[in-house]
């Protein structure tokens, strides 16, 4: 459901982001509840995911439905109570994110092209060097730290 990822900057848009996700997080765990009671299955055996998939592959249907409901929920809740987690004894998954966040700006063009410019750069740079060590003199130009593009 992407809660892990909050895209508002302000607090009051937070708040009604968190809050729109603890209603769908909500919504489907009554679907699950609702398709265990009508199919006679235990709630904690339902899988989260494939509840959150069924009632995503459904959702248009039901938009397109004007007034009748019943018979696609009825499809929904079947399905739920049909995908079911298999047995997982001593389940226990470390607090670790997988993602790493990335120091480095993404790759948007060829990088071909971005090793010619920094070359480009690298060389203006060095021609710079050169021209301040002409009017400032080499001693201090020395003393100066080397100009990088990084």
């Amino acid at each position: 459901m992407t809660m892990d990822d909050l895209r508002c900057q302000t607090p009051a848009m937070v708040r009604q982001e968190i809050h729109c996700h603890l209603i769908g997080y909500n919504i489907v765990r009554a679907a699950m509840i609702a398709s265990a009671l009508k199919f006679q299955c235990c709630p904690t055996k339902l899988s989260f995911t494939g509840a959150l998939q069924a009632i995503d592959q459904f959702a248009a249907s039901l938009r397109r439905r004007s007034g009748r409901y019943l018979e696609p929920w009825e499809c929904v809740l079947q399905t739920i109570s049909e995908l079911t987690v298999g047995n997982r004894p001593n389940r226990k998954e470390p607090r670790q994110i997988k993602r790493r966040p990335k120091p480095y700006k993404l790759l948007q063009s060829a990088r071909k092209s971005i090793k010619t410019r920094e070359a480009a750069m690298r060389k203006r740079l060095s021609s710079c060097r050169s021209v301040l060590a002409s009017f400032v003199g080499k001693a201090i130009c020395h003393a100066l730290p080397r100009l990088s593009v990084w």
